[in-house]
């Protein structure tokens, strides 16, 4: 049976997920150790020929059928645990975050493209202001806001904190595997403070959070298999932004971050807002909106 057919066959067992054929493509690639631009390039390849690197001319070894039929068992395998609701990008390991592949599993949440919007707003403030030369990326997860600025803005100073130890893991592999290990400092903490045990000023300091923001009846379907603390902000999603604020709010006028970008969920925008200008009244602030027109981050900028 060709790549196509199995593709054909898979795709229709995922009718429940949104995007059924590349769910089978992405996993199936997976499976194979190749990209999937040769998986479609090939897709009329019978899969045993294409898993040993195309060989028409050559049969192939006892070894080599025992490993393609493995392959296939595992394929199969990760289709079933997709129809079960576990993503696809825990399933494969990885998922494109600003043009780079990042690995991820079960340990931190997902990265997603509305996310990218801090990114872009990040090296726009920068670029635009010398003063910013630090960066602090609080609760980093799989680290892929940190190490993106890494590599955009390599004179920055990144340090990236977490309270879990197993996603600091993922962040630190992820750093490692895209050569920034030495550019971005990691620590562990709630958090804003490992950062203030180690300076008492943040005056420079972009500060940039995309916190647990979710209510607790939108945590179902998909993303309930992702961890619930990296979701879910408390009762009115807004828990650790206003602990966030509070810690900021203790620091003196002059040591607090110039700028604070946050991630908004839009049900919860309005109460966002209010919370921040009453705990730190001495910053501007400002939304962006994404591609979907929907508020998405929160720009905060000291006076």
């Amino acid at each position: 049976m060709t790549i196509e057919k199995q593709l054909q066959s898979a795709e229709s067992k995922l009718r429940a997920s949104s995007s059924p054929r590349l769910d089978a493509e992405v996993l199936l690639a997976y499976v194979l150790r190749i990209n999937r631009s040769s998986l479609l390039a090939h897709s009329d390849c019978e899969i045993s020929i294409c898993h040993f690197f195309i060989r028409p001319d050559k049969k192939m070894t006892y070894n080599e059928v025992i490993l393609s039929l493995l392959s296939w068992t595992k394929f199969w395998w990760l289709i079933h645990r997709r129809r079960m609701g576990i993503p696809v990008a825990y399933l494969a390991h990885k998922k494109e975050f600003y043009g780079r592949e990042f690995y991820v599993n079960k340990n931190v949440l997902i990265p997603r493209p509305e996310t990218e919007i801090l990114i872009q707003e990040s090296i726009r403030l920068i670029r635009a202001n010398q003063e910013l030369n630090h960066v602090a990326d609080v609760g980093t997860g799989s680290g892929c806001i940190a190490i993106t600025l890494a590599y955009e803005l390599p004179h920055i100073n990144i340090i990236a904190t977490e309270i879990s130890k197993a996603a600091l893991k993922v962040a630190q592999k992820n750093a490692q595997q895209h050569g920034t290990a030495d550019r971005v400092t990691f620590l562990r903490g709630n958090l804003l403070e490992p950062v203030l045990a180690q300076q008492s000023s943040l005056a420079n300091t972009l500060l940039i959070a995309n916190l647990p923001y979710i209510l607790p009846n939108e945590y179902m379907g998909d993303i309930a298999h992702e961890p619930r603390g990296a979701l879910v902000g408390g009762k009115d999603g807004l828990k650790f932004y206003q602990e966030l604020a509070e810690q900021v709010s203790r620091l003196s006028a002059s040591d607090r971050p110039k700028t604070i970008l946050l991630e908004l969920h839009p049900p919860t925008v309005e109460g966002a807002t209010a919370l921040v200008r009453e705990l730190l009244p001495n910053y501007v602030s400002s939304i962006q909106f994404d591609l979907s027109q929907k508020p998405r981050v929160l720009s905060l900028v000291r006076t």
